[in-house]
């Protein structure tokens, strides 16, 4: 009887194990926040006994069975310019310049393409059982899925873009649902001005992607792929899942078809311990500590120089110390109170205690942390979605915005005592990391069930909706619209002839008979 009883315990866990699959995973663009949270559902398919193949541009040859990697690091290369603080606060003036985005990245698709890793793949006697790519700026690879007939997995890096809802159907109406790259937060009663700008940036970029991502796309993907291959539009509607990095706390709640599924916060892992040199410093801190990070892309070393004086003027009036990533071995002029790194782990230091403030450009990894730990956040926006990440932090009450163009040593020290000594900026914080973190299961096991779904029932193309294969003017209803309107015009034209003869032939006998 204890036998029995014991096996219908195992029973339900029987019924969720899938067997171990062959997964491709190309991801071969050198953005390292990007493949960060990418990499955490690759490694922990790989210890559950998937076998792993990673196209990367950050290769580190893991010691994890079942894990592979195909290095792709000498294929593109990122412009110094955009590592460049300068540069990246000269480029970002609005939410229109999504659309020399837009213009640009399909050019960025043919290094790419050509690589070698790429071509190889072309040749590949391998066979696998899904793919999994990037549904940012690599629609170049879709094609892999038609080629080595694979169902599709996409992993959003952020809240999933118009065109991605497309392929899976998912309801998309910027009249509430925010666009990430939109200047303007929709909020829970948005004025008309908030709607129009949202409005606005949705149909121009929608307009923007049909007419010159998509072309542009299939032309590189023709030459280097094959002339036979279909549109990657089409081939697209066979997405059978998008990972989403988001979560409902930190960006606009939206309704989620069941094939769309957010992730956001998988790449945080427990804590680990700190160096002994940060440690020391953070532990000694009697006032606690503000770390201030860009990211991995930009780098603090190439900040014009009045912008670096004035965040060390600011820093050395404050009590509290300062945690730098400064890529050089020196700061000029560095005050008493900063410790500077040219790498730090940052999950662990934002998990310290002591840790009061992050300062931050708004990417959303880092985001994600913060708002794990409950740690207040003043955010400088430069690239993509990092003024909407921060504007929603704003709105939650769990961090301020810092314009570039306003940094000024008095402007910089007025943000930070805003943060630090208004005790709301901390409770409100605390009550995001509450939200953030109460789920059913973590991101990772989130991620990991969904993707075992879709390799258990070969696609699992039942999770769409019938929106998928409909085309803008049936979604939107203006066939039916026009039907209805067209009805109701042929009925008002009948009945208003049918009166008139009614009446003619009423009042025309009434008078015949006066007559008589």
């Amino acid at each position: 009887m204890l036998l029995l009883s014991a096996l219908l315990l195992l029973l339900p866990v029987n019924l969720n194990f899938c067997e171990g699959s062959r997964i491709l995973a190309l991801f071969p663009y050198p953005l390292k926040s990007h493949f960060i949270a990418f990499d955490a559902l690759f490694v922990e398919l790989a210890k559950r006994g998937h076998d792993v193949t990673v196209m990367t541009s950050f290769p580190k040859n893991k010691n994890i069975t079942n894990y592979h990697e195909i290095d792709s690091s000498h294929c593109l290369h990122i412009p110094d310019i955009l590592f460049d603080v300068g540069f990246a606060s000269t480029e970002y003036k609005t939410a229109f310049h999504l659309i020399n985005f837009l213009q640009v990245v399909p050019e960025l698709h043919e290094p790419i393409l050509a690589c070698n890793p790429i071509q190889d793949l072309l040749k590949t006697k391998e066979k696998y059982d899904l793919l999994i790519t990037e549904a940012f700026c690599s629609d170049a690879l879709i094609p892999f899925a038609y080629i080595l007939d694979l169902p599709l997995v996409l992993f959003s890096s952020l809240p999933i873009l118009p065109w991605y809802s497309d392929r899976v159907g998912n309801i998309d109406n910027p009249s509430f649902i925010q666009f990430q790259f939109s200047d303007v937060l929709l909020e829970y009663h948005s004025t008309f001005y908030q709607r129009l700008y949202n409005v606005a940036t949705y149909v121009m970029s929608r307009i923007c992607h049909k007419f010159i991502w998509e072309p542009k796309t299939n032309e590189l993907v023709r030459k280097y792929l094959g002339s036979g291959i279909p549109p990657v539009q089409e081939i697209a509607k066979n997405t059978s899942m998008i990972l989403s990095f988001s979560h409902f706390s930190m960006n606009s709640p939206r309704p989620l078809v069941p094939s769309v599924v957010e992730v956001g916060g998988i790449h945080i892992e427990d804590a680990a311990p700190l160096p002994k040199d940060i440690e020391k410093f953070i532990n000694e801190s009697t006032h606690g500590v503000i770390y201030f990070c860009l990211g991995s892309l930009l780098k603090a070393k190439t900040m014009p120089v009045h912008i670096r004086q004035a965040f060390e003027d600011a820093f050395r009036q404050l009590p509290q110390r300062v945690l730098w990533k400064w890529e050089n071995e020196t700061l000029p002029n560095k005050p008493d109170n900063v410790m500077i790194k040219k790498w730090m782990p940052q999950r662990d230091i934002l998990a310290h205690p002591n840790i009061k403030l992050f300062i931050s450009h708004g990417g959303a990894l880092g985001l994600n942390e913060a708002v794990f730990e409950g740690v207040p956040i003043i955010g400088i926006p430069f690239y993509g979605d990092q003024k909407m990440n921060i504007k929603t932090i704003q709105a939650a009450g769990a961090g301020e915005l810092l314009w570039y163009n306003d940094i000024t040593a008095e402007h910089v020290l007025e943000k930070i005592k805003t943060v630090l000594n208004n005790k709301r900026y901390h409770e409100n914080a605390k009550k995001l990391s509450s939200v953030f973190r109460d789920r059913p299961m973590s991101p990772t096991d989130n991620a990991v069930f969904w993707t075992e779904y879709v390799l258990r029932h070969k696609g699992a193309h039942h999770l769409k909706t019938a929106a998928t294969h409909l085309e803008w003017y049936q979604y939107l209803l203006l066939d039916v619209i026009a039907f209805v309107l067209g009805a109701l015009f042929v009925s008002f034209y009948l009945i208003r002839k049918l009166v008139k003869s009614l009446a003619r032939a009423v009042f025309g006998k009434s008078k015949k008979t006066k007559v008589n």
